[in-house]
């Protein structure tokens, strides 16, 4: 799993296919069981789907709502991953999200290879253009192989849309 005290490639690309796939087949149980019972997830989406002002999910217990009220939210949610990058008992999974925003995900693994610890981040895709006219621009030189999404969003789906959900 490890060599020098980073993760190995070969791992952190398999855990996160498995983690993306685990998303993608809307199966809460294989999403939970890459975290860790104790687990704390921090996301600027807790307040508005759970209205804890902090953004953190503290327990698998509260991480089970959260990921359940996020699939009831958004029952044709997919992700797509972009790159994965290794640390230090962390790893980061970058991945586009609904309606192609990008997101990374930092996790820290407990000694079990669970997550332990995640904090979510988000980049703003302009809320006039679409997918296809963001990365057109110049936005994120690699392409993924599928479109999420390729129409237009206005700003109010833009803002219905969490980014990690």
């Amino acid at each position: 799993m490890k060599t020098n005290g980073m993760f190995q490639k070969q791992f952190a690309s398999k855990f996160a296919r498995e983690w993306i796939e685990a998303w993608n087949s809307h199966d809460l149980d294989r999403v939970l069981s890459h975290y860790a019972t104790d687990v704390e997830l921090t996301s600027m989406f807790v307040p508005r789907i759970l209205g804890i002002a902090s953004g953190t999910v503290r327990g698998i217990g509260m991480l089970r709502l959260y990921f359940s009220e996020a699939f009831a939210k958004y029952p044709n949610l997919k992700f797509l991953t972009r790159q994965v990058y290794t640390g230090a008992s962390s790893l980061v999974v970058e991945y586009e999200s609904a309606g192609g925003r990008l997101a990374a995900e930092m996790m820290s693994l407990n000694e079990r290879g669970l997550i332990r610890r995640v904090h979510a981040h988000y980049c703003e895709i302009p809320q006039t253009k679409s997918l296809n006219e963001y990365r057109a621009a110049g936005h994120r030189a690699s392409k993924p192989t599928e479109s999420i999404m390729e129409e237009t969003l206005t700003t109010s789906q833009l803002s219905d849309i969490p980014r990690r959900i």
